[in-house]
């Protein structure tokens, strides 16, 4: 019988089945509860859903929705897709759809407000991407055991986050396909953590160009960031996805449908 394979050979695995897919679609969610104290009243819980699709060598897709109480038309949300005619995004916080866009610039725009789901599985599919790492340092990552997971066998992987408020982190993949189904994180944000945060989004203004539109978005946050004092408190985080590898993709994967207007009438954003 063969040796289980170790935390670095798996991660490795994962990422050459990632980067040579052809075509790759999902569905998912991910739940976030905060701890604000050890009360069950100091918690409270939000969820996203979300949609992914891609087909090599340029057609994209990635939407998140903020699951709310009333209507699923009334959620927030946000997208971003590549087409024959470029890159696109729409956004609750920016509710047009713009166009000619940089691919890069885009899905790190949505990085925060969709959790980090449209840089992880992204990240993954295209390495070549600027953004950071999204896996943990191979050579500090280890096997915890092998679980099963939505009927599937996973190997179970601890690693240090790499987030600046990451505490712990532990990836479900696949033992059959490689693929990612799970991720359950937990995060810890005190002053050393914020300090962390705001020292990040300094080093992504720099980047940006004075007339670059997302300027005011991210001096904004980093002045609430220095200017005002926030209880500390921790996120438990569990992401699930429902993973599809070089399978044939609907056309209608990489559609975007925005949301309903006061008068109801719809318009579409990609074609």
């Amino acid at each position: 019988m063969s040796d289980p394979p170790s935390a670095a050979e798996i991660l490795a695995a994962v990422a050459a089945r990632y980067a040579s897919a052809r075509t790759y679609q999902d569905t998912g969610e991910q739940s976030t509860v905060f701890v604000h104290g050890p009360w069950l009243w100091k918690r409270r819980t939000t969820r996203k859903v979300f949609r992914s699709a891609m087909e090599r060598p340029h057609r994209f897709f990635f939407e998140y929705k903020d699951v709310g109480v009333g209507a699923e038309s009334q959620w927030q949300l946000g997208a971003m897709w590549r087409d024959d005619e470029g890159v696109h995004a729409w956004s609750y916080l920016e509710p047009t759809v713009r166009s000619n866009l940089v691919f890069e610039q885009e899905v790190g725009a949505l990085t925060g407000v969709s959790g980090g789901l449209s840089a992880f599985v992204t990240k993954l599919l295209m390495p070549e991407l600027a953004c950071n790492p999204v896996l943990p340092d191979a050579a500090t990552a280890r096997v915890l055991d092998v679980a099963a997971f939505d009927g599937y066998a996973c190997y179970r992987i601890e690693g240090a986050p790499r987030r600046p408020s990451g505490e712990r982190m532990v990836l479900w993949f696949d033992k059959a396909s490689w693929l990612l189904r799970r991720l359950d994180e937990t995060s810890k944000f005190d002053e050393h953590a914020r300090r962390r945060t705001a020292e990040s989004a300094r080093e992504a203004l720099s980047k940006l160009a004075s007339e670059d539109p997302k300027r005011p978005m991210m001096e904004e946050f980093l002045a609430r960031q220095t200017s005002r004092r926030v209880e500390d408190y921790t996120t438990e985080t569990a992401t699930i996805w429902r993973p599809r590898m070089d399978e044939a993709v609907n056309r209608e994967s990489f559609r975007f449908v925005l949301p309903e207007l006061e008068d109801h009438h719809w318009r579409r954003g990609s074609s």
